[in-house]
């Protein structure tokens, strides 16, 4: 009591507290997993308990980033569940009570696998395998009986393999290896190549295949068929599990059957039990079945069981029937057991009665009649009613010998045969509107994903989720996103609830709760029945949120659908979020870099105008100084005006130098044909000074005409032509221009036989006000290789430098180009 008021629960007599149970289970979208879904699904419903699955996956999943899901496991503790109920798909191959010691005090049951120190429901394995085997041994003289493992170190598949190899030896038949091939639960194709590698590579011959289950039996099937391989007359094949389609296939499937839907209410019973602090078995074992079809070459049973019995009594029909009602109603039960059946128990007697009181003739009709009521119910709610010719069969089996008059005889047939056409009729009715439902929801399916898939914006998701899950049966749901500064996620923000009465205000900003509470306090009532899934929400390793959906079997393979939507939609929303806001930092950076263009335009400006006037004015007084007064006063005199006339000099250079960098961008020309022969000859004619001086000889070979700005390509040929004169050796200075055609424009090379330089500094000679050298070796202010870089770069092409000290360098940039004359023109050698 004191546990339940921690929680919140309501107490008293009047509103008493109502017990939640915890499922945790790998997916719901299997088909395998959906009687025992179903069990449990009905018995907290019939007992008033609220139920939360939790589909996180298998904890020992290893494909990529399955095990994602493994963290809403983190999130159940005793705040909110009072029990667990755990099935074995979600450990696999591990079986370690270490993973669920942190649930602990909370009661826990464990489903189809035993785990010390916790309550265990299982089914026995062993018996069905050796009935299957046996049947197929003694009942058809197979001996030859391939086998097709499971999953290796899966349990049942461990198991069911044991046992086939243990039978065999009970009945003193070899153990052949070769007739054993490997498997893997949950794939088909895996079967089709055992079958493929037992006839081609190991050329054995086999009466029978045993698959370890009947997904693997389907796969062998079809491989065998595509042969021309036909079951059962050529070989025959059994499966195990018995899942809802193995009596549909042709030929139908021989197999064993788990009872997973009772195996699922009885983990009901107990988990409740331990909560209620009772004292239930530890240990709970249910045997399997084997269900005998076609595929083995027999006839099904519920065909045999249609067959009748010589007469053995003289009593009156109606006598003879009431005589043994309790064994005929025992024995409707245990046929309709066999199946998810949510049937009521007083069916099987009312269904008796009605049919005693129409053979007396005291009450007309009233056996179809009460027929028609059950099929009525059971097509509500969509369940299969085909096991009801069972029932009829059973029915007739008891009533025809107790008949001897031929009138009473063709009496008693008619009316069964109008209840199994009844069932009949159900059953197509039921089939169509099945048909129907899954086609809609295919359809709404279909158009929520395309929806979903093209929002990337949460408030449109959301706004989606609100108008169309409905459609899919989905009338309450809950999103929420993770605060992602822990792991698990402490904190989660829901951002988007409806139930039933409509859509639930969570403000603008969503409503901050903690995570183990997975949906804020209040949004749920504590005192009623509910069922709910919660589906993680991640994008391969990136964890997201939660959606929790109310949760029904007959849409058990929407929600994992819609898990994978909303992951998606998420994931996609945060990165066109990212995006925008990088866009928004891109735009902030282009208007600072117009801000920044614009003050260096009016530094060019003042630099041009309000500084050069000045320097000019010192630089010349500077020099009248030191044209009046050298040799006048003292040499110190001579050397200090010197120094400042030299200072004032190199201001001026270093202006006109930033200034020519500044104005790359800022004020560079529209680009034109320029031919680049020409704009050479105009450098040396520019240069004619200092290559006399040098006696440098500037050549070129054939270069073309292409799309530039006329000024910065002189400018560029200038400045390297230059340098590679002022960085001469004590050789004569020779410097080559030659262009190479590359498929985007042209590569061009400048090419000396000066100093060269150590590579290491061939990236730091691009930068700004960079030097190797000292201004007392050569003169410069180290910017006109950086004006070089801009102008390549403003002509979308890079500028790079092979050297090697002592032997020279060879500076090589690319002009990319567009139109204009491509064709070279002669050199100047």
């Amino acid at each position: 009591m004191k546990e339940n008021q921690a929680k919140g629960l309501p107490q008293g007599e009047d509103n008493p507290a109502v017990p939640r149970i915890g499922f945790f289970i790998e997916s719901l979208a299997h088909a395998y997993h959906l009687p025992l879904f179903t069990g449990i699904y009905d018995a907290a419903k019939e007992q008033g308990a609220q139920l939360i699955i939790f589909a996180g996956g298998g904890v020992d999943a290893t494909a990529d980033y399955e095990s994602q899901g493994n963290l809403i496991y983190d999130f159940v503790d005793k705040n909110n569940v009072d029990g667990i109920i755990v099935f074995a798909s979600i450990t696999e191959l591990a079986k370690d009570l270490n993973y669920f010691k942190h649930y602990h005090p909370l009661p826990l049951v464990t489903v189809s696998w035993e785990l010390e120190e916790t309550h265990c429901i299982t089914v026995d394995n062993e018996q069905g395998m050796r009935d299957l085997l046996a049947h197929l041994i003694n009942v058809h003289g197979y001996k030859r009986l391939a086998f097709i493992r499971g999953t290796e170190g899966v349990p049942d598949a461990e198991s069911r393999y044991n046992i086939y190899v243990k039978t065999l030896a009970e009945y003193g038949i070899p153990f052949d290896p070769n007739l054993v091939v490997q498997g893997y639960f949950g794939i088909r194709e895996s079967a089709a190549a055992g079958i493929r590698i037992l006839l081609d590579e190991r050329k054995v011959e086999f009466d029978a295949v045993v698959a370890a289950n009947d997904v693997l039996a389907v796969g062998a099937l079809g491989e065998l068929q595509a042969r021309g391989i036909l079951v059962p007359n050529d070989v025959a094949l059994v499966g195990y599990d018995d899942q809802y389609w193995a009596k549909s296939i042709l030929p139908s499937l021989t197999t064993v059957r788990q009872p997973a839907y009772k195996i699922g209410k009885q983990a009901v019973e107990v988990v409740l039990a331990l909560v209620r602090s009772e004292k239930p078995p530890s240990r709970i074992s249910y045997p399997n079945e084997m269900v005998v079809r076609h595929s083995c070459g027999c006839l099904s049973q519920a065909v045999l069981k249609a067959r009748l019995d010589p007469p053995l009594t003289t009593e009156t029909l109606a006598s003879g029937m009431l005589a043994k009602r309790e064994a005929i109603i025992a024995e409707i039960n245990e046929i309709l057991s066999t199946e998810v059946t949510p049937t009521t128990p007083e069916w099987s007697g009312q269904l008796f009665d009605a049919l005693v009181l129409e053979i007396k003739n005291e009450s007309p009709r009233k056996f179809l009649l009460t027929l028609n009521y059950i099929m009525d119910q059971l097509a509500i709610i969509e369940h299969n009613v085909m096991i009801w010719q069972e029932v009829i069969s059973c029915l007739r089996r008891y009533a025809i010998p107790c008949i001897e008059d031929d009138s009473e005889l063709f009496r008693v047939e008619n009316l069964l045969q109008q209840g199994r056409v009844l069932i009949a009729e159900v059953a197509q009715r039921i089939q169509t509107s099945q048909s129907a439902r899954t086609d809609r929801q295919a359809y709404i399916l279909g158009k929520v994903s395309e929806v979903i898939q093209t929002t990337f914006d949460l408030d449109k998701l959301t706004r989606v989720v609100v108008e169309e899950f409905p459609k899919l049966g989905i009338t309450s749901c809950y999103l929420s996103l993770y605060e992602k500064e822990a792991n698990p996620p402490e904190w989660s923000r829901l951002i988007m609830a409806y139930d039933e009465s409509g859509l639930i205000d969570v403000g603008e900003t969503g409503i901050r709760f903690s995570t183990r509470k997975l949906i804020p306090e209040d949004l749920l009532a504590k005192d009623k029945q509910y069922a709910l899934v919660v589906e993680p929400l991640y994008f391969r390793e990136e964890q997201l949120g939660l959606a929790i959906f109310n949760v029904d079997p007959k849409q058990h393979q929407v929600y994992e659908s819609l898990r994978i939507l909303l992951s998606s939609a998420i994931k996609g929303a945060g990165l066109v979020k990212e995006l925008i806001k990088k866009e928004s930092e891109l735009e902030q950076r282009a208007e600072s870099l117009i801000r920044s263009n614009a003050e260096l335009e009016q530094f060019a400006y003042v630099a041009s105008h309000d500084l050069q006037e000045p320097l000019r004015m010192v630089a010349s007084y500077l020099q009248l100084l030191e044209r009046r007064y050298k040799g006048k006063l003292d040499s110190n005199a001579d050397e200090f005006i010197g120094f400042a006339v030299d200072g004032a000099v190199r201001m001026q250079n270093l202006i006109n130098d930033l200034l020519a960098y500044s104005r790359v961008s800022t004020r560079g020309k529209p680009f034109e044909p320029v031919d680049c022969s020409a704009v050479i000859d105009r450098a040396r004619a520019n240069l004619k000074i200092i290559m006399t001086e040098a006696g440098a000889k500037v050549t070129n070979g054939t270069l073309p005409t292409l799309i530039a700005d006329p000024s910065q390509l002189l400018q560029l040929f200038q400045n390297l032509i230059a340098n590679a004169i002022k960085f001469h050796s004590d050789k004569t200075p020779k410097v080559h221009i030659a262009a190479e055609r590359q498929p985007d424009g042209w590569q061009f090379s400048v090419q000396d036989n000066g100093i060269g330089l150590d590579m290491q500094h061939a990236e730091r000679i691009f930068q700004i006000f960079q030097r190797l050298h000292s201004k007392g070796e050569y003169t410069g202010t180290g910017i006109g290789l950086a004006v070089c870089k801009r102008i390549v770069e403003r002509h979308n092409g890079r500028i790079w430098v092979v050297s090697e000290p002592g032997k020279g360098a060879t500076f090589y940039f690319t002009i990319r180009t567009e139109g204009g004359d491509q064709n070279g023109h002669g050199g100047n050698e």
